[in-house]
């Protein structure tokens, strides 16, 4: 703990609080290096001069500046969320991503809870918005609880991974597969964590790319959960239900009628072109919503956008319902 905290705090299958303790050492460093940094970087911007033939690296210094202000803001949201009764950070790289930044923040003890979710956001995905994802996470842990109030609950934000960094780069299968085997044994670590004789019910959702990487994960190594659920989703790697390892009647889709993720999506393959009318082919795979993909159907508000799932009553209510394995998802 005291000389290789990064080992304790990425250690799958230790104690979340044990974690939590590393994790939190590594944050006060990482935000004291980010900091440090970020005045370099404003130090190198003032010294260029006008006329010194330097304005092609001012502009590179000043998207490094504006990409270190938003880690650095995230890491202060994060640094606040984490340090409250019930707030664990179970892992912590600012420097990854390129400078973007990861992390996996949890609202509950998933060693003690009867029930965990953990959701896995998509592209743009880093320190500067994974607060965004954690609080909309909880609406939907707080509904779940609603419904089953003498049950035990938490909920994981899973930004562990390297995202797409823009929507061209959402298009290459690459950063789902090279971030599907840390998501599988992160989720096998919750496994193994758990203190209570009954397993717990474990849910995953995924949304946008990050049912991809949900997706892949299932199908090459494992999900390690009771439930998916994909939310506006360009393919989850495979074209049937039956493919994550999970029983199709535990997995779960939406896509709603605006969702431009519906559209912008078609299978790259020039063989599933005639196939359009009658079948719904995506980058990745069939769209999990698909009545031909075999889940099963989770309620969504229809005229909602690609960002909207968390908005609205329907899917949070529906995430909620499995979540809490309360019947149906609708």
């Amino acid at each position: 703990m005291d000389r290789f905290p990064q080992m304790i705090g990425n250690g799958n299958g230790l104690p979340t609080t044990v974690r939590h303790e590393a994790n939190l050492a590594l944050l006060a460093s990482q935000r004291q290096a980010l900091e440090s940094k970020y005045r370099a970087v404003q130090q190198r911007i003032a010294d260029i001069r006008p006329g010194d033939g330097l304005a092609a690296e001012k502009e590179r210094l000043e998207t490094q500046k504006e990409q270190l202000e938003e880690s650095l803001a995230g890491l202060k949201q994060l640094d606040t969320t984490v340090h409250q009764p019930g707030h664990y950070l179970l892992g912590i790289d600012a420097t990854a991503s390129g400078g973007r930044g990861q992390a996996i923040i949890a609202n509950g003890n998933p060693d003690t809870a009867q029930n965990v979710m953990t959701t896995v956001p998509g592209t743009y995905s880093d320190l500067g918005d994974v607060m965004n994802y954690s609080t909309d996470a909880d609406k939907v842990m707080q509904r779940a609880q609603a419904l089953e109030p003498n049950q035990s609950f938490a909920s994981i934000t899973y930004a562990g991974y390297e995202s797409p960094p823009s929507l061209p780069d959402a298009a290459n299968g690459r950063f789902a597969e090279e971030g599907s085997r840390g998501l599988s044994e992160f989720q096998e670590g919750l496994r193994v964590g758990h203190e209570l004789d009954q397993p717990s019910n474990n849910t995953v959702i995924g949304h946008s790319y990050g049912t991809t990487e949900v997706g892949y994960a299932a199908r090459d190594h494992g999900i390690h959960a009771d439930n998916i659920v994909f939310l506006g989703s360009p393919g989850v790697g495979v074209d049937h239900a039956s493919e994550l390892g999970v029983d199709p009647n535990r997995v779960w889709s939406g896509t709603a009628n605006l969702d431009v993720i519906d559209y912008a999506t078609p299978s790259p393959n020039p063989a599933d072109y005639g196939r359009l009318e009658t079948t719904d082919d995506h980058w990745f795979g069939r769209n999990p919503s698909d009545p031909s993909f075999g889940g099963q159907e989770l309620p969504v508000h229809d005229w909602s956008y690609h960002g909207d799932y968390w908005t609205y009553d329907e899917s949070v209510d529906g995430m909620a319902r499995v979540v809490a394995n309360h019947g149906k998802g609708n």
